[in-house]
């Protein structure tokens, strides 16, 4: 009998003393978690509100900085682009300039037989009316073929890739706001400087690369032309005679001095290209002045 109430000290429920602990020990850690769990505190409502602020600005911040460098991006694709077509304006006029020399043409583009009519369209210059502005006009290789150039005599504007269209009403074009301005509130004037840009055809639904014409981007295309389209961009080159540099082109009594009068032996080109950039007026203006090789 002592022995078996002995046993019983030691026995609980059928659980030996080592069980026991071990069960306390268990216990002690589920109400220890219990009560972390209930000491922990939830984000306060002025905590939500400054963390949702803060990640607002961020994305904010960062929208604003996309927009950014894709409209400086945008910026500098037309700005090189109309480097490239200022360019191109001095280079047709250059053109002009060396094919002149070469087919013995007057320094303005006239024959000696016909001085009154340019094989370019217009003639460069006039010394009696000052600066004169020009659209260019390039035609593509099909439009050359065909023609007989073989003989200089009869050699004529059907011959030459480039022609000059007068632009009337120009006279005011300096500064990009003026010319903004006069090319909105005119649009005889806006379609003549506007300038359009070839694009690919489209065949079964997907583009195809363009048939080579040796054209880019042209000033005489059709508004209803399929292969191109009108970009943002207006051109016009101005073509000033600078026969009277040494007296500065002063007057007498109102009248040119007779240095005005001789015929031109340089000419200062302009080739200005003007677009819109988010309501900005832009403008490139390339300058170079060309002389007469043949004296």
């Amino acid at each position: 009998m002592t022995k078996n109430k002995n046993n019983s000290a030691h026995v609980v429920d059928g659980k030996s003393p080592e069980a026991l602990a071990k069960m306390s020990v268990v216990n002690a850690d589920k109400f220890g978690a219990m009560a972390s769990v209930r000491a922990r505190h939830g984000f306060t409502l002025p905590e939500v509100i400054v963390a949702f602020s803060v990640l607002v600005m961020v994305i904010t911040a960062a929208t604003q900085i996309l927009v950014t460098v894709l409209r400086v991006n945008a910026d500098n694709v037309n700005s090189l682009v109309a480097y490239g077509l200022a360019q191109e304006g001095l280079e047709a006029v250059r053109f002009v300039r060396d094919s002149d020399a070469v087919l013995g043409l007057g320094f303005d583009g006239t024959k000696k037989s016909k001085s009154d009519e340019s094989v370019w369209g217009e003639k460069l210059y006039d010394v009696m009316s000052g600066a004169k502005f020009f659209t260019l006009q390039v035609k593509s290789r099909d439009e050359l073929q065909g023609a007989n150039c073989k003989d200089a005599k009869n050699f004529g504007a059907e011959c030459l890739p480039i022609q000059l269209k007068k632009l009337e009403g120009a006279e005011s074009l300096t500064t990009a706001v003026e010319t903004e301005n006069l090319i909105k509130k005119s649009p005889g004037l806006a379609t003549d400087t506007l300038v359009y840009k070839k694009i690919s055809p489209v065949q079964d639904g997907e583009q195809v690369p363009p048939v080579n014409s040796g054209l880019g981007y042209v000033q005489n295309a059709e508004a209803s032309d399929p292969t191109f389209t009108p970009t943002q961009f207006h051109r016009f080159i101005r073509i000033e005679p600078l026969n009277s540099q040494a007296d500065g082109g002063a007057k007498f009594n109102g009248l040119p001095l007779i240095s005005q009068l001789l015929p031109a032996n340089k000419l200062r080109v302009s080739s200005v290209v003007s677009w819109d950039a988010d309501g900005v007026p832009r403008q490139v203006v390339l300058t170079s002045e060309l002389t007469n090789w043949s004296k």
